[in-house]
């Protein structure tokens, strides 16, 4: 982050591992980090899950997307903030929650903006990439 300089006024975080995210959610992504301060992408999982320490179904939980998007001054200054502090974190979005004041909003993700983990996952992305090559423009 140091090394963007001057805060851009959104900075989108992208792991680069969901190669098919679609052009608009980038879009709504942007915009609704420009008008409240951060925004997400959430999809509902398709089965339960299992909280680790209990074994109880967590209610209400959502997968989190890449790419992610902050405000630029908020995000920076929140990084610095755990920084001071040692503090590392999972990901951007929970230094964002921690470490500002920022509003973050969870949007609609997309089933298709799927994470290549496993060499399974790139045969899959290369089927949709063949199947959106086929379907007219």
């Amino acid at each position: 982050m140091a090394a963007l300089g001057d805060p851009a006024l959104l900075i989108g975080i992208h792991d680069g591992a969901r190669p098919l995210v679609p052009p608009q959610l980038i879009e709504t992504l942007y915009a609704t980090a420009a008008d409240r301060g951060g925004a997400i992408p959430l999809t509902s999982p398709s089965f339960p899950l299992i909280h680790k320490i209990d074994f109880s179904v967590v209610e209400g939980a959502s997968f989190a997307q890449t790419p992610q998007v902050f405000q630029g001054e908020p995000l920076l200054s929140a990084y610095v903030k755990a920084a001071r502090i040692e503090y590392e974190g999972q990901d951007t979005a929970e230094i964002a929650q921690r470490f500002s004041e920022m509003e973050i909003i969870g949007v609609p993700g997309d089933p298709a903006n799927i994470k290549v983990t496993f060499p399974e996952d790139i045969e899959l992305v290369r089927a949709l990439l063949e199947v959106s090559r086929s379907e007219p423009r």
